[in-house]
């Protein structure tokens, strides 16, 4: 029986309407808003907050009339602008995790840490392997977790890889946006916030990183860990898109998946959910943008091997030339 080949549809580049980023940060907003109409009471400004929500809604189904096709800039922008709000939406979540709980869930996950582990290993690690070099190295790749996805999205983009990087778009946000609704309707603090410890640290990444976390950490998103299940989606869409890179982002995935818990980020639950969260999104995140794209419809078309350079160039070459004849809800196989 011959191999199946795995291919992944893309945009037909002069059409207007919804991307399925588009899509997957609608259904987002759509749950929040209505948590909100909702809840709105339980938090402080409240009906802000949901007026923001529908304004940010409006602000994407008016993304719908926008051309497909123009200046590189912009267009790098409308294919990515959900992963720029990333760290508003994390913020958010402080406030959105009210709106269903008025109370953390961290007696629960660390009643499942002493049954797995005997022992709470996020207050531990960092005692047992008192190691100058390691600390350094774990608290800079936590710190270099705010760079995985800038560096791989604009190196697809960059590359003239655009198909792809919607698709790196898509899968990334399917995995924070399932991360932060957990948090809403599963709000665990972690072990930052619960265990006295020092929050300063010493040497040259450690102060940096406890000094970010004071100024930007967001109370109630703990579990899972949407540090490494980010990671993880970004290592994972490296390995498919991006191979010369993968090991270095393979090498920081590890050391954030680590750094979590050593830091004492994390309870080393949440890492462990946040990798499985990574995994799944990892695999659920192009299945479903390759399914919304067929539904609205912007006439994809369909490329094997996406994991390799070649490909892609020949991919798109073919696209650009065959856009002027191709119908709108036409398909080609290439």
């Amino acid at each position: 029986m011959a191999e199946r080949k795995t291919v992944i549809p893309i945009e037909h580049p002069r059409l207007r309407g919804y991307t399925p980023l588009d899509l997957v940060t609608l259904s987002y907003f759509a749950v929040t808003s209505v948590l909100l109409l909702i809840g709105r009471s339980r938090i402080p400004n409240g009906t802000s907050y949901l007026l923001l929500h529908l304004a940010v809604i409006g602000a994407i189904l008016f993304l719908g009339l926008v051309p497909r096709r123009g200046n590189t800039l912009l267009m790098f922008l409308r294919d990515t602008y959900a992963l720029w709000a990333i760290p508003f939406f994390y913020r958010e979540v402080a406030v959105l995790n009210d709106l269903v709980w008025s109370k953390y869930f961290d007696a629960t996950v660390l009643g499942w840490e002493q049954a797995i582990f005997g022992i709470y290993p996020s207050l531990f690690l960092r005692d047992w392997l008192p190691y100058r070099f390691l600390d350094e190295f774990l608290h800079f790749s936590y710190l270099a977790y705010y760079l995985l996805v800038p560096i791989l999205g604009f190196w697809l983009y960059l590359r003239g890889r655009e198909e792809l990087c919607r698709v790196f778009a898509t899968s990334v946000m399917v995995t924070f946006f399932t991360c932060y609704l957990i948090f809403i309707f599963f709000p665990v603090a972690g072990p930052y916030y619960i265990f006295v410890q020092d929050k300063t640290g010493t040497g040259i990444f450690p102060p940096i990183v406890h000094r970010l976390l004071a100024g930007g950490a967001s109370r109630g998103a703990a579990f899972p860990s949407s540090h490494v299940a980010g990671a993880i989606t970004v290592f994972w869409m490296s390995v498919r898109f991006e191979k010369p890179i993968s090991p270095l982002m393979g090498i920081l995935s590890a050391g954030i998946f680590f750094g979590t818990v050593y830091g004492g980020f994390h309870y080393a639950i949440d890492a462990l959910a946040g990798l499985a969260v990574g995994i799944l999104c990892s695999f659920a995140g192009p299945r479903i943008h390759s399914f919304l794209l067929r539904r609205v419809r912007l006439g994809p078309m369909r490329i094997r091997f996406p994991h390799l350079p070649v490909w892609s160039v020949i991919s798109l070459r073919r696209l650009r030339r065959r856009s002027d004849a191709t119908k709108s809800g036409g398909r080609n196989v290439l």
